[in-house]
């Protein structure tokens, strides 16, 4: 009854607030709530839960609400220790409740975002883990490392596989310190001896040098690239086995030639794939500062569809503050790193509509653009073209249509029509990919799939074209599932040698 004062409870959410794992739950927020602004800022809807321990009901018996979050510094993983927590916090609660029952293994909880009839898991905790995900065959022993962000790793016995819970980023040290702990945790509590190693192609990551350091030395490491695995872990979860396309939408992950890669169209399975296509690339300047600052790559994309002198003049209008900075910027492009990312592309069209230029979390500026999105608009233009063998999908036309009708739209309306433009051309290329290969069967993966409002646009334009999608439903599409499909890969390579 509380929360039904705060946000619009559809029968599926209500039934996953009562389950016995009760998660977070994302719902739709009221307009008058009494929830202040600044409770998720820029977000059309809050995170939901109910009281699932003896302390939180006792806690709730004078309070029908309370406003919570983890205790943790930003981008750190949990604090569970009496002691840390007094150092850690102090200046930052006023308060504290303390307790004299060790936490073995802290893990956070587990956060759905329903999409009509469907669910999105965006973090994968408490109540979903250690649940393996099960396979057709027998597989050998094998650690999948994960990914950087939103760090995972999987362990393989029998026909099982076990993801962790969500670690966090590994550029973090405690984060880092939090993996191992949790791996070896892990392995003790499975009587498991890993002999195979599956880690991503990237060779600077943390969770690689980790995962090696507690096997010992492995006897065989296979790499495997980032889409790849976001594939082939969707593959696995959904039982399939044949060749499936594959649209695979995310921020970056390195390429099989070393590029940045991170808007893929593939062709394959567990065992190997083809690159069939992908997006338009474009310079990614500053490399990582382009991240916390999407203006940056926006500038970038203006550049190359408007050019250089055009570019400018309506960067000069949109970020006046930042203009000392665009010469030396547009004059380095040629040399910057070039990106295929489709995440970068939904940073971009957010510091374009004004919505958000710069961010101070991951995600924040596409969240807040497809917050932002109100009713249904015509789709946004985009074009597809052929470039030594493979399609690309080119947003230019994208960019070009933002400066001189978005903008005089507004950002409710632009934003639904580059959510609905992108859903209709993501659908167009998978009916021209299927043509070509007589496949069907299409797995979304790739952190950009959480928008509820693109997949709830791409799944009926998909289907009314005769394509079968497969999609996350007990794993999350974000780089959570990684070490799984990285397992997924290396049982596959397994399988094909002795068999």
């Amino acid at each position: 009854a509380a929360a039904e004062g705060l946000v619009f409870l559809s029968p599926y959410s209500r039934q996953l607030l009562n389950s016995p794992r009760c998660p977070i739950v994302i719902c739709p927020r009221k307009p008058i709530s009494g929830i202040s602004d600044h409770v998720a800022p820029s977000q059309d809807s809050l995170g939901i839960m109910l009281p699932y321990t003896p302390l939180h009901h006792l806690i709730m018996e004078e309070l029908p609400i309370l406003v919570m979050t983890s205790a943790n510094l930003s981008d750190e993983p949990l604090i569970s220790e009496n002691g840390e927590v007094l150092e850690k916090l102090k200046g930052v609660a006023d308060l504290f409740l303390v307790h004299d029952r060790p936490i073995i293994m802290k893990i956070d909880d587990t956060v759905i975002a329903p999409a009509g009839k469907r669910s999105i898991i965006l973090r994968r905790g408490r109540g979903y883990v250690p649940h393996p995900i099960s396979t057709k065959g027998g597989m050998p022993q094998i650690l999948a490392a994960g990914a950087e962000m939103k760090s995972t790793f999987s362990l393989v016995r029998g026909g099982e596989i076990f993801p962790s819970q969500y670690i966090g980023d590994m550029k973090q040290l405690d984060s880092a310190v939090y993996f191992e702990k949790t791996l070896r945790h892990f392995i003790k509590l499975f009587d498991l001896k890993p002999t195979l190693l599956a880690a991503d192609l990237h060779p600077s990551y943390a969770c690689t040098g980790i995962a090696k350091r507690v096997m010992g030395t492995p006897k065989e490491t296979l790499f495997v690239q980032h889409h790849h695995a976001h594939m082939a872990a969707c593959l696995v979860e959904n039982g399939f086995e044949g060749k499936a396309l594959g649209i695979i939408l995310d921020g970056t992950g390195l390429g099989s030639d070393r590029h940045i890669w991170g808007g893929e169209f593939l062709l394959g399975n567990a065992h190997s794939f083809t690159r069939l296509g992908h997006f338009e690339e474009a310079p990614l300047p500053g490399g990582d500062r382009a991240v916390l600052e999407p203006w940056r790559f926006a500038l970038a994309l203006m550049e190359r569809a408007l050019g250089r002198e055009h570019a400018k003049g309506i960067a000069e209008r949109l970020w006046p503050t930042r203009r000392l900075f665009f010469d030396k910027i547009l004059t380095t492009l040629d040399t910057a790193p070039r990106t295929s990312s489709c995440g970068r592309l939904f940073d971009a069209v957010s510091a374009i509509l004004g919505i958000r230029e710069e961010v101070s979390y991951e995600g924040q500026a596409a969240m807040e653009l497809e917050s932002a999105a109100l009713g249904n608009s015509r789709p946004a233009p985009f074009e597809i073209r052929e470039e030594n063998g493979l399609i690309i999908l080119d947003w230019k036309p994208l960019v070009k249509w933002l400066v001189t009708e978005g903008l005089h739209l507004g950002p409710e309306k632009a934003s639904s029509a580059f959510h609905f433009g992108l859903a209709d051309i993501l659908s167009d290329i998978a009916l021209e990919l299927s043509k070509r290969t007589g496949v069907r069967e299409t797995a979304l993966s790739g952190g950009v799939w959480q928008n509820k409002r693109l997949l709830s646009l791409a799944l009926p334009l998909l289907e009314r074209k005769g394509l079968k999608p497969l999609i996350h439903r007990v794993l999350s599409p974000n780089d959570e599932c990684v070490s799984v499909g990285q397992a997924a890969v290396a049982a596959a390579h397994w399988g094909s040698k002795t068999g």
